[in-house]
């Protein structure tokens, strides 16, 4: 299927796509290396991690892109 131009934002295609569970296994040792990290009183929204963003759409450490109900024109980038 062909995405046009007008469907990616900040490089982020603008479709929800689940490539792993919720959360997925990099997400899983994210949550453990937070929990080791910081205080259990600090919370997180959704089990994931999200490394890139753009219009509605956020893709998480795992790949999987998931519809962003909070935020509005945010990008996140991330070098790998």
């Amino acid at each position: 299927m062909t995405i046009a131009a007008e469907q990616v934002i900040n490089g982020v295609t603008q479709e929800r796509n689940l490539v792993t569970e919720l959360p997925g296994p990099r997400s899983r040792g994210l949550l453990a290396r937070k929990e080791d990290a910081v205080s259990s009183g600090v919370g997180l929204g959704p089990p994931v991690f999200v490394t890139k963003a753009g219009g509605g759409i956020l893709v998480d450490a795992d790949g999987n892109s998931l519809i962003d109900m909070g935020s509005v024109n945010a990008t996140i980038s991330q070098s790998e």
